[in-house]
């Protein structure tokens, strides 16, 4: 017979059992809790590790890829005008999840990392030896990689937008007997015997040939090329389209009036400068840029411009109308004279060079229609957003501003120096 005090015992004893398992189980439930917060605190740590790594290896591609437009995009750039400007190429250019900007130095800084190019000695603003520096920094999250490399763009004159003698973003027609040919002005001057049948005309829609007028040289469109018989070299379709940027009007307003000298018949008014009734007027240089919102030469009136050997810049916002060989470069040479269109406008203003006569300059007007027209020589080159040569007038491309033409050329090329790639460590 078991007794009460026996039986007592061992349920105390039970009891103790069971409390033993109860807090035997919360530990190990304490454990297994611990245990996976520490194994999810890893995985996710491992997530922000491999996340990071991975936006570092974009960031990265970013960067390189910014290396690679900016190669691209270059040489349709005015390099002395971008580095003015702060050299800022692209800024924030987005790519994926990511972006990249990219700057653009002259070689002047004593750190510059190829020792056997010199110094520019242009300066800062100024690319005189081809040689420029370019860092792209790519961005993803909060990742951030930085990249430079010394690019060559082989001469400064390959620097120039005016690889042909005629550009135009939409149709580019020559008609009425004129033509196009080249020279090369740094070789002397333009001699019709011994020009050369090199030159290129380019459209990003159409080229249209009539009335016995030639291209001696290639004919490159992006869409379709009209009478390709008038041209000596290849007619080239099916072409990349091409663009060039619309530049922005001179800070400061438009030049002063006490910056001009005008005679009988000449007007000049909230920028816009008139002058007719067979008078001249002299812009002389300095300043080497002038800025009006409308040139207007008629009625066989001219306009010298003297730079001494200078370039000058002309910037007009609005119209600008020459006729009778209106504009008169005293120097005889295209690269001393360019006369360029800026700010945008919703309706195309009109470039008009008219009359006949001689003239040597540039004229830079991608969002404007350039008009040629009268059995006149014009010695240069010119970029239009249309292009209409008519009554016999010729065009002589002058090489030595754009490095002359190669079929399917696009400009002065543009190389990354040989062993010049540098990841920069901040």
């Amino acid at each position: 017979m078991i007794s009460y005090s026996q039986d007592k015992k061992e349920a105390e004893h039970n009891r103790a059992e069971r409390g033993g398992a109860l807090i035997m189980a919360l530990l190990l439930g304490a454990v297994a809790v611990l245990l996976g917060g520490t194994f999810l605190a890893m995985s996710l740590t491992d997530r922000r590790i491999a996340s990071n790594e991975a936006d570092n290896v974009g960031a990265f591609n970013c960067a390189d890829a910014g290396v690679q437009h900016a190669v691209a995009e270059l040489p349709d750039q005015d390099i002395d005008t971008l580095l003015t400007a702060g050299g800022n190429l692209f800024t924030n250019q987005a790519l994926g999840d990511g972006s990249y900007s990219v700057a653009v130095e002259n070689n002047v800084n004593p750190d510059f990392p190829t020792a056997n190019i010199p110094a520019d000695s242009g300066g800062a603003t100024s690319d005189t030896d081809g040689y420029l520096v370019l860092t792209s920094t790519g961005r993803v999250g909060d990742a951030e990689r930085s990249v430079s490399v010394i690019v060559s763009i082989g001469s400064t004159a390959s620097s120039s937008p005016f690889a042909y003698a005629v550009w135009g973003d939409s149709e580019v027609l020559i008609s009425g007997g004129g033509h196009v040919d080249c020279y090369d002005s740094s070789a002397g001057a333009y001699d019709a015997a011994t020009a050369t049948h090199d030159a290129g005309v380019f459209s990003n829609e159409m080229i249209e040939m009539s009335g016995g007028s030639y291209i001696y040289g290639d004919g490159i469109s992006a869409g379709e090329i009209k009478r390709p018989e008038y041209i000596t070299g290849e007619a080239i379709t099916g072409a990349d389209k091409q663009s060039f940027p619309v530049l922005d009007c001179p800070s400061g307003g438009y030049t002063p009036a006490s910056d001009i000298t005008l005679g009988e018949g000449a007007t000049y008014k909230d920028g816009e400068l008139t002058v007719g009734g067979g008078n001249h007027i002299t812009l002389s240089a300095p300043p080497y840029e002038y800025y009006f919102a409308a040139v207007t030469l008629s009625g066989g009136s001219t306009m010298s411009i003297n730079g001494g050997g200078e370039h000058v810049d002309i910037y007009v916002e609005q119209k600008f109308v020459s006729g009778g060989g209106g504009v008169v470069n005293v120097t005889q040479n295209p690269a001393d004279l360019s006369i360029n269109s800026c700010g945008v406008w919703a309706k195309p203003q009109r470039f008009e060079v008219s009359g006949g006569g001689s003239a040597y300059f540039t004229i830079y007007a991608p969002d404007r229609d350039i008009v040629v027209s009268g059995d006149g020589d014009l010695w240069g080159a010119f970029i239009g957003y249309t292009l209409s040569a008519t009554g016999g007038s010729k065009i002589h491309c002058d090489k030595a501003l754009g490095g002359g033409h190669s079929s399917g050329a696009s400009g002065g090329g543009l190389e990354i120096v040989e062993n010049s790639w540098n990841e920069i460590i901040y």
